[in-house]
């Protein structure tokens, strides 16, 4: 199977910058302080890793796809009205690719989020109400309780 190269798109004025291996050694070597930095963000992304992969196996598709939004949301997220954040526009291929699941999937869960008044989309981006973060921080809190309320879905 061939792989198509990655590809990431700026939403605001970005500088990238790209190192060698050999050139990442040299500055680790002339400041200790960015190695240990380096590790620490290693760190970081590995535990953060293994919480969504933990997540992902303890949690229905619904309740994954409204943790990912939320999460995007914390990240890119603008604050709006009434507790109410937007997000930039987000395929529902790109969110079934983050959830695990398929873009059928999360186009119904989508349209189940909206009908619940948890979220807006359209092809200019994603409001999240107040509501979603309830929901979804409710969804965070009970551990292996059965799930009830907007977070049960058919699609599973």
């Amino acid at each position: 199977m061939e792989r198509l190269p990655e590809v990431a798109v700026a939403l605001e004025t970005t500088e990238v910058m790209r190192w060698a291996k050999r050139e990442i050694e040299e500055l680790v070597l002339d400041r200790p302080e960015l190695g240990v930095a380096l590790m620490q963000t290693l760190a970081r992304r590995a535990i953060d890793f293994a919480a969504r992969l933990q997540h992902c196996l303890a949690e229905k598709t619904s309740g994954r796809l409204l943790q990912s939004l939320v999460c995007c949301s914390e990240r890119s997220g603008a604050v709006g009205d009434a507790g109410s954040v937007h997000l930039s526009p987000l395929s529902h291929q790109l969110l079934a690719e983050y959830t695990g699941t398929t873009r059928e999937a999360v186009t119904q869960h989508m349209n189940e989020f909206r009908r619940q008044g948890l979220l807006n989309y359209s092809r200019k981006g994603i409001i999240l109400t107040r509501r979603a973060f309830e929901v979804a921080a409710l969804g965070a809190n009970r551990a292996a309780r059965p799930t009830t309320g907007a977070l049960d879905g058919a699609a599973g």
